[in-house]
């Protein structure tokens, strides 16, 4: 059977933002797995999304109904995307693969009817337009650490130091990023200018270690 059609006894969220012209439309279509919704064009108004990265990798998207800018809180999930990737040894990707996770109108994820979708990387303007872009968002972590803080004066003077290296890795065709990592790493915490390497910046590692782990390419 077309999982499209399949029911389930509990009505998916998703469905509330859908254009329905009557009520009686939605009651038919609430419980239905709803694969063949487009969540980003195909609904009323649009989800909040909030993306986890790690070491550059988008590796889990998920949607919310609502965000609030002032408390920087997500509420209500829509769905979840998971994303996984199969790369070669200089770290281009041969594909990736995405799964949906849909929720239920009572806060629970139905694990039974993801949607999965691959997308490959088969041309080579293709892999290395994949590699800069997740160069790019790794440096961009980076950059972000801190922001805000009365520590960010500290870290804007470390990334000015590190712009040269940064410049090299965005451009270097073998994709290291190990020498950043061997720079922070190198840097001496007893330096007032430096202490701030050592301390949680909104991640459970140091800023330190949260560097030198997102430039880890093993």
């Amino acid at each position: 059977m077309n999982n499209v059609i399949q029911k389930s006894d509990k009505a998916y969220k998703v469905w509330n933002y859908v254009p329905f012209s009557t009520e009686s439309e939605y009651l038919e279509y609430c419980c239905r797995v709803p694969h063949n919704i487009n969540y980003k064009i195909g609904i009323s108004g649009r989800f909040q999304n909030n993306p986890s990265l790690d070491k550059g990798e988008l590796v889990l998207m998920e949607y919310y109904a609502t965000y609030d800018p002032e408390t920087h809180t997500y509420t209500d999930k829509i769905l979840d995307a998971e994303f996984v990737y199969d790369r070669n040894a200089d770290h281009t990707a041969n594909f990736r693969t995405k799964t949906v996770y849909w929720y239920f109108e009572d806060g629970t994820r139905d694990e039974t009817n993801p949607k999965v979708m691959v997308k490959h990387y088969a041309r080579a303007y293709e892999k290395q337009n994949e590699v800069q872009k997740r160069k790019k968002a790794m440096i961009d972590h980076i950059k972000g650490q801190g922001y805000g803080t009365p520590l960010y004066p500290y870290i804007s003077a470390l990334i000015t130091e590190l712009d040269p290296l940064i410049e090299t890795f965005l451009e270097d065709v073998t994709n290291d990023p190990s020498p950043i990592a061997n720079f922070v790493a190198a840097k001496d915490g007893t330096d007032p200018q430096y202490a701030w390497l050592d301390m949680n910046i909104g991640t459970p590692r140091t800023a330190r270690e949260e560097i030198i782990y997102q430039c880890d390419r093993s």
